[in-house]
């Protein structure tokens, strides 16, 4: 149930985080993420969570749908040229 305040809509979140010094140790450590992530799929929420995902994806990937349709909502009324642009971008609803 949402209470229109930020949640993540889920009972249980993954976060995978390591240092990598090195470019060989970060590609290391994206695939053995990915492999976590892809043995836990039957479990996924169909988005990721926003402030986590640090790799650029629509806002499609990382909210879910009845956010992603109102922000689309807001951004169609006060930015329907485009110039807000983030990593996670939302398109104006048409």
């Amino acid at each position: 149930m949402s209470t229109g305040q930020p949640t993540i809509e889920a009972s249980h979140l993954m976060w995978a985080v390591s240092a990598t010094p090195s470019p060989e140790m970060a590609a290391a450590v994206r695939r053995d993420a990915q492999a976590v992530k892809a043995a836990l799929s039957d479990w996924h929420a169909s988005y990721g969570y926003y402030n986590a995902v640090e790799v650029a994806a629509p806002a499609s990937a990382v909210l879910p749908a009845v956010s992603h349709s109102r922000l689309q909502k807001i951004k169609a009324r006060y930015d329907p040229d485009q110039v807000i642009i983030s990593s996670h971008p939302v398109r104006a609803a048409a």
